[in-house]
Formats: structure tokens, sequence, C-alpha cells
């Protein structure tokens, strides 16, 4: 089975959209991932529906984006979604915190990764609350405090557990939690909620992590995941960035080399997607 993956979107309806990826190019990559695999998943935050212009008016603001995007949404409603911190009203309709897949070889869950956030987050309507004020401190031109706000939790975070120089409070959670879900017994998992995009082996176990990157910082980030061929690629504007294959002999997971023949297998079948490396 091949499972393609996106996640971070933040659409949201006119000029409160965070995506820095055209509505045409998301729609045609959702349709190219839907062509060459068997499932496509948004890994969280499709939505933002938290800065909708009325407080808990993430129902309209979903009925705008289908009259503004239809072609968009109807690519969006054929994937399969879980839930992020900022699209998580849609639990209401039935859209879950984490779906899995298991094959022959493979164990494999994928969850956005707010699960792990800073018990500030967590507080009953803090980041309900923060959001919708941080969404109209950017629509009144007060961005520096809509940054601000988005610093607190990371703040605290190293306040709480203290932070590398490398690798800033909020993602070190993110990965230390990831290590944590994996230990529950599964081989591979997928999150997004950092918009980093990375594949990362456990060396201890030699599982695997995959981060699923974003539309928002002005690239376009994918991943894909071949259970039965045991390979896994990052994509960023169509540019193969890293693939990890899994080693029978060891019996782990291994980033593989920049020449290695398991990049040429994936752009030979993912060649749709890889425009820059035909």
């Amino acid at each position: 089975m091949r499972i393609g993956m996106i996640s971070d979107l933040h659409l949201a309806p006119g000029r409160d959209s965070r995506c820095t990826t055209s509505p045409e190019d998301l729609t045609r990559l959702i349709d190219q991932l839907q062509e060459i695999c068997d499932e496509v998943v948004i890994v969280g935050d499709a939505f933002d529906l938290l800065r909708a212009r009325r407080l808990r008016g993430w129902a309209r603001a979903l009925d705008r984006l289908r009259v503004e995007q239809p072609d968009l949404m109807a690519a969006i409603s054929g994937c399969k979604q879980v839930v992020g911190n900022h699209d998580h009203p849609l639990c209401a309709r039935g859209v879950p915190a984490e779906v899995s897949y298991v094959s022959d070889k493979f164990k494999f869950i994928v969850m956005h990764g707010h699960q792990w956030d800073v018990w500030l987050k967590k507080i009953w309507g803090m980041e309900e609350g923060a959001n919708f004020v941080a969404g109209w401190c950017e629509r009144v031109g007060l961005g520096k405090v809509s940054e601000w706000m988005g610093d607190v939790p990371g703040k605290v975070q190293e306040w709480t557990i203290g932070a590398t120089e490398s690798v800033p409070p909020e993602e070190q959670s993110a990965w230390h939690g990831a290590e944590q879900e994996l230990e529950r017994g599964w081989d591979i998992l997928a999150m997004g909620h950092t918009h980093g995009l990375e594949l990362k082996v456990i060396e201890e176990t030699g599982k695997l992590v995959i981060n699923t990157g974003s539309h928002v910082h002005g690239y376009q980030d994918l991943a894909i995941l071949d259970l039965a061929q045991g390979v896994a690629c990052t994509v960023r504007d169509r540019k193969l960035v890293q693939v990890s294959v899994f080693d029978d002999k060891c019996g782990g997971w291994e980033v593989s080399r920049e020449d290695g023949r398991d990049r040429a297998w994936c752009v030979q079948e993912y060649g749709e997607l890889l425009e820059d490396e035909k």
C-alpha cells in the first residue's frame, strides 16, 4: 500500500488563509498524489478554523471555502484526514485524531502531533481564545502582537523542559512524543504540526518518524510511504529531499545515500511529482 501525505495547509476564506500554495497548485498536487497513491492523508491543520472572524464561526468559514474554492475542497474531501490543533472542531464531524495501517511488515500510525504540546495549550479554551485574538490582531495590523502570542507556548515549554541551541522546545517535545508513541508497538509514525519536513530514524530501535512539512512558508511539502516496498521519501517544491528504506537484514529503517538506487527508484515511481528531477 502506498500512502501520500501533506499537512498544515491552514486554509481559510479570503485573505485569512495562511496557505502560501495557490488553490490551483494545491488541487493539482492532491490530484497527482491520488493518481500514484492508494490513499492520501492530510495530517492535520487542513484548515485554520480557530481564527475565524466570529468566535466559533468555523462552520461558516468552511461554507465560504466551498463557495470560493470548490475544486480544492472537492479534492480535499477525497482524502483521509486527521484533526490538528487548528481544525480540531472537525471532530464534531467525525474526523478522527489518528488513522492507522497494518501490513505484513509494518504497523503505521498517522497523527498531527499537537497531542504532545505544552500544558498551557491544553487548558480548556486557551488555544481557541488565543487564536481568535491572534487572528484579529493580524487583520488590524498588529502582526507583532500575534507573533508574540505565538511565541509564548514555546517559552513556557523552554522553562518547563529546557531547550538545546539546535532544537526549539516545541520541536523537542514533538520528537519526544513521537518516540513515546512508537513505543506502544508502532513501526512508523507520521506527524505534522511543527511545519518541519524530515525523515528521522530512531537509532535505538530503527523505527521511522515522518514529519510531513507544511504549506505556509512559501514552499510545497509532501511525503510518501510505500508499505509494500519499505520506502519513504519527502519532497519539497517538486524536488526529492530525503529517502529512507527498510533494511531487512538489520530489521530497521535507514536514510538512503544521496546517490543511492532508492532515490532513483523514487524518481522513476513519482516522476509526475518530481518535475525538476526528470
